[in-house]
């Protein structure tokens, strides 16, 4: 669990030298991009009239948020708007967190949404989902209230919730559209892989039905993540091992060969050997993760301390946090100025935002928490759990969930993150419910052998069921199948438990269009229901079988 995430081994030894003090100048150069900025300069083109959409594509490191970074900056001097987004500070999947960022850029509206009177042209639909985006819809959660209800979020609610979400991102590319009076916006989304499933949803659906103007959507994630967007994708690879030997000993990068382009290094690791030779380092790990976690070994206890607490914080750490979780632990103030030094972090430029800080590479960040060790980290989350977010308010929901679950607060985390799955479902996320409820049942089966909670099976057989019913809704009906029949196996032979699962199985026989196992699996639930002390369980149970005869 300690060990640094794995990442490919440079070809190139001699890109791994020690950097020369005098001869290196922090950042790198910007080089050996020409090809990717003449294809995003295509892209950019090609939405002179319409809404296009493209995507970068590479593993972390290769370069594509400074490639973005580089593109969009020249964009700007050329007069296209820019509006950036991308996860939520703490990397929790906030709920709808990229689309409302974008919208208060696009709309010029104030963090909290402003006055609703600026909504006055919006569409009801549009307006509902500003409502939604901006917390001022009513809202109501069936956490708690009775976990074994097998009346879920009504879909068409949903779906309905999904699309006022996309009219209300539209609603403000085509406010941002008529202020810039003919000028291209561009909306990017770095990191486009960690962005929560709703936000993921409006984006997608806005790119399939867009609004007037002249629009460039740029996305830049992993391999290995499909947005579903129809659009072109351009990959990132490291940079050529000639380039990158000459950047890391301080020369001018030479012309390169048609063999170079074919042996890369990651821009990231030719940064790493650079700022691990100015701090004395010699022979560096061929691996990016093991030169990262090298360096963060060699840090005082104080600045490993200090960049562990930022990195289970989140984006956006500001001093009274770090020193709400570190407590009185070492000098705050003087660990982070030698992290920035060091490029460990980086400070975060906002205008009207107090001094904060971030870890200065996604990169970073995950090596940081790999090599934490379990019992500190464990402390780190708890500790963080309890802080608030941004002037004073409570923690959003989904970061409570992520930060009690590491913290492995076990019956909290629970039920936070039914809360956060039912929130889910509700906007049409269903990856974000999937992933909720999987959290969960990893959780409550951990507890089954830890005994922390007073009765761990039965949240095991409440994850597995919600689970199955959320897979089966998804299509995975196998899984769905394989899953209940092994909650089935656990339930016991009577109890609300059992009848529960046995209805699950039904649905997911209905849909495969096997009536004579589903109606099998209805009656046992409804006989095993009749022996509980249930009466809404019966009569969901009959509710289930009478649509089913209605169809």
């Amino acid at each position: 669990a300690n060990r640094p995430p794995p990442m490919a081994t440079p070809s190139a030894p001699p890109v791994a030298e020690r950097a020369s003090s005098t001869s290196i100048r922090l950042p790198l150069p910007f080089v050996a991009r020409e090809g990717e900025l003449a294809w995003l300069g295509a892209r950019r083109a090609a939405a002179s009239a319409s809404m296009c959409a493209a995507r970068l594509v590479g593993e972390q490191g290769a370069g594509k948020s400074r490639l973005m970074r580089e593109f969009l900056m020249e964009a700007a001097k050329d007069g296209d708007i820019i509006v950036e987004t991308g996860p939520d500070p703490w990397w929790a999947q906030v709920g709808l967190h990229a689309v409302r960022v974008a919208i208060v850029k696009l709309a010029a509206l104030p963090d909290d949404g402003g006055d609703i009177a600026a909504w006055s042209d919006a569409s009801p639909d549009a307006r509902r989902g500003l409502a939604e985006v901006f917390g001022r819809a009513a809202r109501t959660s069936r956490a708690g209230a009775s976990l074994w209800s097998l009346d879920a979020a009504d879909p068409s609610d949903a779906v309905g919730r999904r699309i006022a979400a996309a009219e209300a991102l539209r609603w403000a590319l085509a406010h941002a559209a008529r202020l810039a009076r003919g000028r291209r916006i561009i909306l990017a989304i770095d990191d486009l892989h960690a962005v929560d499933g709703a936000s993921r949803n409006a984006l997608l659906d806005v790119i399939v039905i867009p609004p007037r103007g002249s629009f460039l959507v740029l996305g830049a994630h992993v391999p290995g993540f499909d947005p579903v967007w129809e659009s072109p994708a351009c990959e990132v690879v490291g940079l050529p091992t000639s380039v990158a030997a000459a950047l890391a000993r301080g020369r001018q990068p030479p012309a390169v060969s048609e063999r170079d382009r074919s042996l890369t290094v990651p821009p990231l690791y030719a940064d790493q050997v650079v700022r691990f030779g100015l701090e004395g380092g010699t022979a560096p790990p061929p691996r990016l993760a093991d030169l990262i976690s090298l360096r963060i070994e060699r840090l005082a206890p104080d600045s490993r301390r200090v960049l562990q607490a930022v990195a289970v914080i989140g984006d956006h750490v500001d001093r009274p946090t770090l020193r709400h979780v570190l407590g009185d632990e070492g000098d705050v103030e003087a660990a982070c100025g030698l992290l920035l030094a060091r490029g460990f972090l980086t400070e975060v430029d906002e205008p009207g935002v107090s001094r904060r800080v971030r870890t200065a590479h996604s990169l970073v960040r995950d090596v940081t928490l790999a090599t934490i060790p379990a019992e500190v980290r464990r402390e780190l989350h708890a500790r963080v759990g309890t802080a608030r977010g941004p002037g004073g308010a409570p923690l959003p929901l989904e970061v409570r969930a992520a930060q009690a679950f590491n913290a492995e607060l076990a019956f909290d985390a629970l039920m936070l993150l039914e809360q956060v799955a039912d929130r889910a479902a509700s906007r049409g996320d269903s990856a974000g419910n999937v992933a909720a409820l999987r959290r969960g049942l990893d959780l409550a089966r951990r507890e089954v052998a830890r005994g922390n909670l007073d009765d761990p099976m039965r949240a095991v057989l409440i994850f597995s069921r919600k689970l199955g019913d959320a897979l089966a809704r998804l299509g995975a009906l196998a899984d769905a199948e394989g899953l209940l029949r092994e909650a089935l196996d656990l339930a016991g032979d009577a109890g609300d438990a059992r009848a529960m699962i046995l209805a699950s199985l039904a649905f997911v026989a209905h849909k495969r269009s096997r009536n004579t196992e589903a109606s099998n699996y209805l009656r046992d639930a409804k006989s095993t229901a009749e022996l509980s002390t249930s009466k809404d369980l019966l009569r969901s149970l009959e509710r289930m079988e009478s649509s089913w005869q209605t169809r």
